[in-house]
């Protein structure tokens, strides 16, 4: 993928022309240094190839569509991650590693015993933004989300419609018998795992996720923060697909 490769939200997209406002527009102008009439890459999350042509640069860049094409599907294996809220800190910094490493989408969720979310940093677009820079810079192509925060149960309530026929695993510090690694031996190339706060999940949160069909798992004896375990999930999947 060409290094002049940029994200494109709806909302850049306006009177049939793109326009590219904030950070990327600055990284065009100051360190790229490109001007009118260069020639740009643009991903939508329709996964759409197009190529742009500026024809004004700025505090926005005005870019006429040259050319386009749909991106064809390359990922073999898809992984959600649903994460009880961590510190807004750490899910700042965890956004863009799991974005590397090819998460696909993240879901916040608000348990008994996780941190406020700070939902001003998602109305605001924060880690959109975040996670847009994140696979912009990975070379990636398929779309990275991170959605709103919801409650657990209507989380759990959701799985059915949303994953079909995905394997759905809950790692928990209870499980002593099922490890990870012997569940993914049997796994398909889809899965989602419902990953529990620094805390735990209480007694009841745990009884219902297994409910839902979430088959807990063992990462091992070591109580692990959520970042880690949600990293150690992500790797362990990926790793078995890769194999």
């Amino acid at each position: 993928m060409s290094r002049h490769t940029f994200y494109l939200p709806p909302e850049f997209f306006r009177s049939g022309k793109i326009i590219i406002s904030g950070q990327d527009a600055f990284h065009i102008s100051r360190v790229l240094r490109l001007k009118t009439g260069s020639s740009l890459h643009g991903i939508t999350y329709d996964r759409r190839r197009l190529e742009m042509q500026i024809e004004r640069t700025g505090k926005e860049i005005i870019c006429r569509i040259t050319g386009e094409e749909t991106i064809k599907q390359q990922k073999k294996f898809f992984i959600s991650l649903a994460l009880s809220c961590p510190r807004p800190a750490v899910l700042d910094s965890l956004v863009p590693k799991l974005a590397e490493l090819g998460c696909d989408l993240v879901q916040p969720l608000v348990t008994e015993r996780c941190f406020s979310p700070s939902l001003a940093k998602f109305a605001s677009g924060r880690y959109d933004r975040i996670a847009a820079q994140a696979v912009k810079h990975s070379g990636r192509t398929d779309p990275f989300l991170i959605k709103n925060p919801v409650a657990l149960n209507d989380f759990l309530n959701s799985t059915g419609p949303e994953y079909p026929g995905w394997n759905k695993f809950f790692p928990y510090e209870g499980e002593t018998e099922n490890s990870l690694a012997r569940s993914l031996e049997q796994t398909g190339n889809k899965a989602v795992f419902v990953i529990g706060p620094e805390g735990g999940f209480s007694c009841a949160e745990a009884d219902k996720i297994k409910q839902a069909g979430f088959i807990p798992v063992s990462l091992g004896s070591n109580i692990l923060k959520v970042e880690t375990a949600a990293l150690f999930a992500l790797i362990s999947f990926i790793n078995r697909q890769c194999s």
